[in-house]
C-alpha cells in the first residue's frame, strides 16, 4: 500500500509541485540529480506520465564525472493520515497479492500513514543552472537515443526529494477474511518492508519504511540544444525537451487520434457531414463547449452502462440555453427533446459514436474563444494543409510559407490564415511559419478537431 500512502501525502502536502514516488522499486531512483522522463500524454487534456530512471544525470554527459551541486536539507512536515480506500482496481490487486485473499469491490481497507517528520533534500537550483551551463548531454549515448526517438519525451532532472527521517509505517486494516502472513521484500533496491499481522479477526498488516526513503520529489525540465547543450528550466511554462532539428520525427497521421475518433471516421458521408455543420455551428458560441462536454461525457456513460437518463428541460436550459444550433447539435448525438412531458432523453445507443464526440469536445475545450471562431469559418479545402502544418509544428519544426503543403492557404486569403494566427504562429524572415512556444495544448487541440470534422 505504498502507493497509495504516498499519493495521499502528495495531495496533502503539494499536488503541484510534487510527484510521488510511483513504487517502492523506483524510490532510490527519486534522489537529487537523478534522470526522469516525462512523457506527454497523446491528448491534451491528460497529465503527462512521470518515469524515474536508473541515471544519474552526470552519467549521461560527456563528462562523466559525478555534479558537484550544493545539497541542502531541511524539515518539510510532520505526516501522520488515515484514509480509507473502496477495495476497486489496482488497489484489489496489491491486497490480494499482499494477504493471498479474495476481495469483494464492497470491502474497505484502512490506511494508517505514520511517516513522522518528513525532511525536504535539494538541489541549490542557481548553483545547478551555473554548473550545467558549462555542461554538454552525450548524444550518442544508447538511452539518449532512445529518448529523442520519441517528441513527446523529455528529459528532467530531480532537484528535489520528500524523504522519511526515521524509520516509519503503513498499517492496513482489511475489512475481509485474512489467514496468512507474508513477507514483503521489493527486489533490486536495497529497501525492504517487513509486512506482519496477526491471523483471523485482526486482518491487519505493518508495513516499516527504513529511514531516508524517498516518498515524493519535484523536478525541473532539461532543454538541450542540437549539439547537446543543456538548459535547467526553472520559470513555470518554459518546455524543456530536444532541439528536434536533427531528430527524423516521424510525421503521418497520428494513430492515437484516428483511434480515438473511430465512431466518427465510420459515419456515413451525408451522417458525416451533418454532424460536422453541427459541431461548427455551435462553436460560433464558445461559452457552450464546456457544459456540452459535460453532457456528452454523461451520455456515453449513459450508453455504456446499459442506463437511462433524462433531465427537465427547464434544467436543460440552466445549463445550455435554448440555443437552436445545440438542440440541433445534441439531436444528432441521439438525444431526445419530448415536448409532451418537458423531458430531455439521453441517447440509449451508439457508445463508440458518443465516445469519439466526447474526444472531439475534450479537445475543443482546449481552445480559445477567438480560436473556435476561427475554426468555425474552416473548411475541408484547408483541412489538409491544416494537418501538416500542426504535425510539424508539433515536433518544432518551422514552415516555410512557400512550401508545397501549404499552397492551398497561402493562395488567397482565407479562414486558415486566421486560425493561424489565432493559434500563436509568427512570421520570420517574411515566409517562415514559427510555431508557438508552450502552446502544444492547442496546437494538438486544433489537429484532433479538424482531423475529426473533415479528415
Amino acid at each position: 500500500m505504498f502507493e497509495a500512502s504516498v499519493s495521499q501525502f502528495v495531495k496533502s502536502v503539494g499536488e503541484g509541485t510534487l510527484h510521488a514516488v510511483p513504487n517502492l522499486d523506483s524510490a532510490e531512483n527519486c534522489n537529487p540529480l537523478h534522470v526522469v522522463v516525462k512523457k506527454r500524454r497523446r491528448w491534451c487534456w491528460q497529465s503527462p506520465k512521470y518515469e524515474p530512471t536508473e541515471f544519474v544525470l552526470h552519467e549521461l554527459l560527456s563528462d562523466t564525472q559525478p555534479i558537484e551541486a550544493t545539497i541542502t536539507t531541511r524539515e518539510l512536515v510532520t505526516y501522520n493520515k488515515t484514509s480509507k480506500f473502496t477495495v476497486k482496481g489496482d488497489i484489489g490487486a496489491q491486497l490480494k497479492s499482499i494477504f493471498k485473499v479474495e476481495l469483494k469491490g464492497s470491502d474497505v481497507v484502512v490506511i494508517e500513514s505514520k511517516f513522522g517528520s518528513i525532511s525536504k533534500v535539494e538541489t541549490n537550483i542557481p548553483d545547478l543552472m551555473d554548473l550545467l551551463n558549462k555542461k554538454s548531454l552525450n548524444l550518442q549515448h544508447e538511452y539518449v537515443k532512445q529518448v529523442r526517438q520519441h517528441p513527446r519525451k523529455l528529459l528532467c532532472v530531480v532537484v528535489g526529494t520528500a524523504q522519511t527521517q526515521s524509520d516509519s509505517t503503513i498499517h492496513t486494516h482489511l475489512d475481509a477474511e485474512i489467514d496468512d502472513t507474508v513477507v514483503v521484500s521489493p527486489p533490486g533496491t536495497g529497501v525492504d518492508i517487513d509486512a506482519s499481522g496477526s491471523v483471523g479477526d485482526d486482518k491487519d498488516k505493518m508495513f516499516v519504511i527504513p529511514k531516508g526513503t524517498p516518498l515524493a520529489y519535484n523536478i525541473c525540465e532539461l532543454k538541450v540544444s542540437s549539439i547537446g547543450k543543456l538548459e535547467l528550466l526553472v520559470e513555470e511554462g518554459l518546455r524543456g525537451g530536444f532541439d528536434m532539428d536533427t531528430v527524423d520525427a516521424p510525421v503521418g497521421e497520428d494513430s492515437g487520434t484516428e483511434a480515438g475518433l473511430k465512431g466518427i471516421r465510420e459515419l456515413q458521408d451525408a451522417n458525416r457531414q451533418t454532424l460536422t455543420r453541427a459541431v461548427l455551428n455551435v462553436c460560433d458560441s464558445p461559452m457552450s463547449i464546456k457544459p456540452l462536454r459535460k453532457m456528452i461525457k454523461a451520455a456515453y456513460f449513459t450508453v455504456d452502462n446499459n442506463s437511462s437518463k433524462s433531465i427537465t428541460q427547464s434544467d436543460f436550459d440552466n445549463l445550455l440555453g435554448q440555443d437552436d444550433n445545440i438542440k440541433e447539435l445534441l439531436q444528432v448525438l441521439g438525444f431526445v427533446f419530448q415536448v409532451e412531458d418537458g423531458t430531455v432523453k439521453y441517447p440509449t445507443s451508439g457508445a463508440d459514436f458518443l465516445a469519439s464526440v466526447w474526444f472531439l469536445f475534450e479537445a475543443l475545450v482546449e481552445l480559445e474563444a477567438s480560436q473556435l471562431l476561427a475554426l468555425k469559418d474552416c473548411n475541408s479545402n484547408v483541412s489538409t494543409p491544416l494537418l501538416y502544418l500542426l504535425q510539424k509544428s508539433l515536433v518544432s519544426k518551422e514552415v516555410s510559407m512557400d512550401d508545397d503543403g501549404l499552397a492551398v492557404i497561402y493562395s488567397e486569403p482565407n479562414a486558415a490564415q486566421t486560425l493561424i494566427n489565432e493559434l500563436g504562429f509568427q512570421i520570420r524572415n517574411r515566409n517562415m511559419l514559427v510555431p508557438p512556444a508552450g502552446r502544444v495544448n492547442e496546437l494538438e487541440a486544433a489537429y484532433i478537431a479538424i482531423y475529426a470534422l473533415w479528415n
